[in-house]
This record gives structure tokens, C-alpha cells and sequence, in this order.
């Protein structure tokens, strides 16, 4: 009850210093007496209202984090709150509906000279676009101001460079990686998993069933949680180390999405000196390289090859769709072959 007093007095103060006004008599909320209207999530605002961006914000944050905070919302939470809202201040903006597209546009730019690297500055406004579409969804504004139907009106700062796809690695090469005496089983994880290094890296012993062989994973670039399949050689690993709670990997591990990135390039490093080391190259003719994705498109290559199809393997790999596996796996010569087999040979004197 306690702490129910102390927000609602937090929020009373809040209203005070954005001077919020009563719908039924204009007079101030800091006059005794008064209540105020505020717009809520799911209902229609009268033409008059103006909702707050701080209010909002809180409203927004709050939903977000209602099934507990994570390094991705705790990150999202900065982004708004330090960044955004602190640029709204400066720009006299106080409510929702006074954002227009030149507002997102003069922010690009502010940030950009912070010195942001174009990614971080792409996920910083994707952050706050997602704010303003979920304002839509409230009626809370009638339109996402970022946009003009599917179409954005903002101009982002271009990602320079061109990314190269992960080089597939052969079972020569995995059986090497695993065995790397400081990294082996964090390479294992990233092939029997197929998932990604930070998220590997972040994996705890709590959100795993070695017996049921289920994996609960949280999955940063999809923002969500997903339950997955485990592969048996993997729960025979959680057995012998007798751990119910705690990181997999200690060295890797950190709540800070930043630090737990710093510390896995020296997984990188290490599989591409180990590689290099033993006379395999890094990079092959047609421009992939291998690093620690090679070993998530490599687990997507396997489950093709295993006998599984692309939907198969996109569900293995936690992808929404499996088009997106596309992106960086090739087609295997040895399942093209396979398809080709059954192509019959064409002879003057009719079908072999």
C-alpha cells in the first residue's frame, strides 16, 4: 500500500510540473480539489486532451517491463529517458501530439553529433518509433508522426561497409573448435543451439530443462523469449556439471548487453586464430568469413542436411521466418546434388 502511496504521490507531482489542467473547470492540478483526467491505454481521448510525453513514457515503460526487466528493456528504458526525452525538453516539446517528422529528423541529427555509431543510432529511433506506434494503438495520438502509412519519413545516417556472410565450417574445422581448451563449449552451444553469441553468452541454468531437453532463451534481436529444442549432447553437459542456477558461461556473462559483447570478441579472435593456426583460411573465394556466426549458419546448414527443410531449419535457428535464413546460408552443393539426382537424364532414344 505503501509504495501504491508513493507513485500516485510521484504522479500527483508529475502533473504538477507539466501543468496538466482539469477537463471539467481549467484550473490547475496544484489547486486543491481537482481531479484531472488522465488518458489511459484503450480509451479515446477527447479532442482537447494532451497527453503528456513523460506521462506517456512512464505509462509506456512500465508495459513494457510488466513480465520483468531484461538487458534489452533496460536498454530500451535509457534510450527514451536519456536521450529522447531529455531532447524533447530542450525542444520545448511537452505532448505527444507536437512530435511531428522534423522532430524525429532534428533528432537523428542531434544524436548524431554525440559521435553514435549509424547502428546504435538506427536502434535508438526504432526504439522511439516503436514508442509512438504503440501510443497509436492507445489513442493516445492518432497517428504514428515517424510515418506516412508503411512508408518512413525519417532519413537515417547510412551503415557503411558491406557485411560478409559467415563462411560454413566443415566438421574438420568444428571438431577443432570444440576442442579449444578456454572456448570448446561455448563453440558447442553456438552450433548445437544455433543461436547467437550474445545470447548464448547471456544463457543461464535456471531457463534450462535438461531432462524435458528444452531451452528458454532469450532471444535480444527478436525481444522476446522462445523456447527451444535441445540438443541431447547438450543436456548430457548440464547433467555432469550439476548446476541449477547461475550463467553457463561466467567469463561470457553480463547483464550489460554492451560488456557481454566485449567479452565474447575474444571467442572471435581466438576461433579465428585457431583456424588460421592449423592451415584453414578465413576467408574462401567467394568473400564469407568465419567468425562466431558461422557456427549459427553452419547448425542451419546441418539441419538441412539432416534432413530437414528450410522451415525446419529457420525454426531450429529462432527466426520468424525462413526467408531470413536466406540472408547468409547458401545452398550445399551436397543438397543440390541430391535434388539434381533426381532429374533423369535426357537420351536420344528417350528417359534413362
Amino acid at each position: 500500500m505503501a509504495k501504491q502511496l508513493a507513485k500516485e504521490t510521484e504522479l500527483q507531482l508529475l502533473r504538477g510540473k507539466l501543468g496538466l489542467i482539469c477537463n471539467d473547470c481549467s484550473g490547475h492540478i496544484n489547486k486543491p480539489g481537482i481531479a484531472v483526467n488522465v488518458a489511459v491505454p484503450g480509451i479515446d481521448l477527447d479532442q482537447s486532451s494532451k497527453v503528456p510525453v513523460l506521462v506517456f513514457l512512464g505509462k509506456f515503460i512500465s508495459w513494457r517491463q510488466e513480465d520483468g526487466k531484461t538487458p534489452h528493456l533496460i536498454e530500451q528504458e535509457k534510450y527514451l529517458l536519456k536521450k529522447w526525452l531529455p531532447f524533447l525538453e530542450e525542444q520545448g516539446i511537452k505532448y505527444l501530439d507536437e512530435i511531428s517528422a522534423l522532430t524525429g529528423q532534428d533528432f537523428i541529427t542531434h544524436i548524431k553529433q554525440t559521435g553514435l555509431a549509424p547502428k546504435t543510432i538506427k536502434t535508438i529511433v526504432g526504439t522511439v518509433e516503436q514508442s509512438l506506434t504503440r501510443a497509436v494503438a492507445w489513442n493516445q495520438i492518432k497517428t504514428n508522426p515517424f510515418r506516412d502509412g508503411g512508408k518512413s519519413l525519417l532519413e537515417l545516417p547510412e551503415i557503411s561497409g558491406t557485411q560478409c556472410k559467415p563462411r560454413i565450417l566443415s566438421n574438420e574445422e568444428l571438431a577443432l573448435l570444440f576442442t579449444h581448451k578456454k572456448y570448446g563449449q561455448y563453440y558447442e552451444w553456438l552450433f548445437y543451439t544455433g543461436q547467437r553469441a550474445g545470447d548464448v553468452s547471456a544463457l543461464v541454468y535456471e531457463n534450462i530443462d535438461p531432462d524435458k531437453r528444452e531451452l528458454r532463451l532469450w532471444i535480444e534481436k527478436g525481444d522476446r523469449y522462445q523456447t527451444l529444442a535441445l540438443h541431447q549432447h547438450l543436456a548430457d553437459q548440464v547433467t555432469s556439471r550439476k548446476r541449477s542456477n547461475g550463467p553457463v558461461f561466467p567469463n561470457l556473462f553480463d547483464l550489460d548487453k554492451k560488456k557481454r559483447s566485449d567479452k565474447f570478441k575474444y571467442a572471435r579472435v581466438a576461433l579465428q586464430k585457431c583456424l588460421t593456426k592449423h592451415g584453414y583460411a578465413l576467408v574462401n573465394d567467394e568473400g564469407d568469413k568465419a567468425k562466431l556466426h558461422s557456427l549459427r549458419a553452419t547448425a542451419g546448414q546441418h539441419i538441412e542436411l539432416s534432413g530437414g527443410n528450410r522451415k525446419d531449419a529457420a525454426k531450429h535457428l529462432g527466426h520468424s521466418s525462413e526467408n531470413t535464413i536466406d540472408e547468409y546460408i547458401h545452398q550445399d552443393t551436397r543438397i543440390g546434388n541430391a535434388i539434381l539426382d533426381k532429374v533423369p537424364v535426357i537420351k536420344p532414344k528417350g528417359v534413362a
